[in-house]
């Protein structure tokens, strides 16, 4: 079974890298980009020929995933993701185009170097003047090393919720308050190493049940199998065998 990664440990997000943009709509800034909530995007005040999203790390740092989450840019478009160890992309360290349908699709973008690539300079830039929605948005980003512990899991469970509101008239007629069904997976774990564990619960006194984070179930799939979630409960472990443990990993989808 493939081995799952969680993509915890955030660059983008960092207090030290600076985000930039090509363009802000003053009501939905590049601020938002830093945001834990995807539908708090940032948005363009128009369509850039071409648009960028860049992220200055403050020192050249090791990135292995890239991602952009809730975006607008069309199949049609040509995107690119650049690196450099110049804030003018002189040299052009990293230039890659991002294929649709093998590093991207209609809402978001994942690529991963075979290697760590360590700079500090990092952009996304897309050319799609034709866009209809007249601006580019872009929800979330990561850059960033996953970790992958040793096992990956044995048994993925999951449900599909609606957290909607019925109440009932006297009568007994329903009024409905529609909100968005979201998923939520349970990840069993047979085994854990020591360390592994120690890492996973080092991560939860940092995100906590408050903190998204990008989780990759299958990295030959991870365009189709990647998802933006939180925890749901505490952590939990129990014995399993000398001294390595079994546990579970609940989550949802966050919105």
């Amino acid at each position: 079974m493939a081995k799952i990664r969680m993509l915890t440990d955030n660059l983008a997000n960092a207090a030290d890298t600076v985000v930039t943009a090509s363009s802000s709509d003053s009501e939905w800034p590049i601020a938002n980009l830093q945001n834990i909530w995807p539908t708090y995007y940032h948005k363009t005040s128009s369509l850039g020929a071409p648009d960028f999203w860049a992220w200055d790390l403050g020192s050249a740092l090791p990135v292995s995933y890239v991602v952009l989450w809730n975006h607008n840019i069309r199949s049609a478009a040509t995107v690119k993701l650049q690196a450099d160890d110049s804030p003018d992309y002189g040299s052009l360290v990293e230039d890659i185009t991002l294929v649709y349908g093998t590093h991207r699709d209609a809402t978001k973008i994942v690529y991963r170097f075979s290697s760590p690539v360590t700079l500090r300079y990092w952009r996304i830039i897309a050319t799609d003047a034709g866009n209809p929605d007249g601006y580019h948005r872009a929800g979330h980003a990561f850059l960033g090393v996953p970790f992958q512990p040793r096992y990956s899991y044995a048994r993925k469970s999951g449900a599909v919720i609606d957290p909607s509101t019925i109440l009932l008239s006297d009568g007994g007629q329903p009024s409905v308050y529609e909100k968005d069904a979201y998923e939520t997976f349970t990840y069993e774990f047979s085994a854990a190493t020591p360390a592994d564990l120690a890492t996973l619960i080092a991560s939860f006194k940092v995100l906590k049940k408050g903190h998204p984070f990008f989780l990759i179930e299958d990295d030959a799939d991870r365009l189709n199998t990647i998802h933006y979630v939180r925890h749901m409960v505490d952590f939990n472990y129990a014995p399993m065998a000398g001294r390595y443990k079994s546990f579970s990993l609940p989550v949802e989808e966050s919105r």
